[in-house]
């Protein structure tokens, strides 16, 4: 996985088949995270190419290996009433068949999650129907989200 300059790593030192890697990245006061093997690049927002007609949150595309993908503004789905701020970096990634690209505010991080700390989704979350569970790690509180269903929510057929 590519990245930029302001990414970090943040971790446990574990065996890779006792710990999950998570691309976690803010949105509003709220943490939202990515399986790292889904992750294909994290790169600076100066690469985002604007959409002709293109909506509020659909804010752009980013050429990659020949082809455009298409890049979202996630923040009101993620956390309603944020608003998006200027983007910093945008974070590819992949589901099954496709890629789809998100922008964040603020520096995406690499987190080492023990495995089996990853709590079940909850019925009362919002973002229900985007995730596969929470983490919790001292203050902050990450919501694993599901690559497929992200890049169907950021493309819908």
């Amino acid at each position: 996985m590519a990245a930029t300059k302001k990414s970090a790593v943040v971790g446990v030192e574990a065996k890779e088949d006792t710990v999950q890697l998570l691309l976690a990245f803010p949105v509003a006061d709220q943490w939202f995270a990515l399986p790292a093997q889904s992750v294909v690049a994290v790169i600076e927002a100066d690469r985002l190419q604007p959409l002709a007609g293109n909506s509020a949150d659909l804010v752009g595309y980013v050429g990659v290996r020949g082809g455009e993908v298409l890049v979202r503004d996630m923040s009101a789905v993620l956390a309603p009433g944020a608003s998006g701020g200027p983007a910093e970096q945008i974070i590819l990634f992949r589901g099954v068949s496709s890629w789809a690209g998100l922008t964040t505010v603020g520096t995406a991080e690499m987190v080492s999650v023990p495995v089996g700390q990853i709590e079940g989704k909850s019925d009362s979350e919002h973002t229900l129907r985007l995730s596969t569970g929470r983490w919790r790690a001292g203050q902050r509180t990450i919501t694993v989200l599901d690559p497929e269903l992200l890049v169907n929510s950021v493309c819908p057929n």
